[in-house]
């Protein structure tokens, strides 16, 4: 697998679902873009070292738009996905697969946003979790809520951030309550899904009497 010198190029790993993982070999795709030599090709790194030829499908390249895109196939067995980071790379470009695994210890925080008139906006964000799907429940002095919002981003990590919002009535807000935000993942090879939780104390009598909203 060759990498020349080119410009105006961006490489995109393509990872597999890790739902759908089983005993058959993984594919792990990377295309480059805007390249001027068709002949241009990403190369393949791997945590442990073990990249052979022989795991690497070169496709042929494709003109469109006035450049030239290639596109190489990765197989490695799903223990190895599992248990391995990867990168395709092209000169100074590297970019990281997203490993088929969430962090042991999900990043969750909860913080207090903005005041309307009736209402405490209360934000808890859920960062670097991969793949996609987190579930997410608020509770009041452990009695739930219903969140008003949730939004999912991926980041160009290609781990995802998710956001959720819940508007608490200002007589909730004013009693001191806590309030927590839990987090639950599935883990990939593991019948136990991992949780993390964040917990905050909503204002007291005394945080309202000082005039703060």
């Amino acid at each position: 697998v060759s990498a020349v010198p080119d410009t105006c190029l961006s490489v995109f790993p393509i990872a597999p679902c890790c739902s759908a993982l089983d005993s058959r070999p993984v594919n792990i795709g990377c295309r480059v873009t805007g390249l001027s030599n068709p002949n241009t090709y990403a190369s393949w790194e791997s945590s442990s070292g073990r990249v052979t030829e022989a795991q690497v499908k070169v496709y042929p390249s494709v003109f469109v738009g006035g450049s030239y895109s290639s596109y190489t196939l990765l197989n490695v067995s799903p223990n190895d996905f599992k248990s391995n980071s990867y990168k395709c790379k092209l000169n100074s470009v590297v970019k990281a697969v997203p490993v088929c695994q969430k962090p042991q210890v999900l990043k969750v925080k909860v913080y207090a946003g903005k005041c309307a008139a009736d209402f405490k906006e209360l934000i808890c964000l859920v960062d670097d979790h991969f793949p996609k799907d987190v579930s997410i429940i608020w509770t009041v002095n452990a009695e739930p809520v219903s969140a008003s919002s949730k939004t999912v981003v991926k980041e160009e990590s290609g781990f995802y951030k998710t956001q959720s919002t819940v508007m608490l009535k200002t007589d909730k807000w004013f009693a001191g309550h806590d309030i927590t935000c839990k987090a639950t993942a599935s883990k990939p090879g593991d019948t136990v899904p991992i949780s993390k939780n964040d917990t905050i104390k909503s204002c007291a009598e005394k945080y309202f009497e000082s005039g703060n909203h």
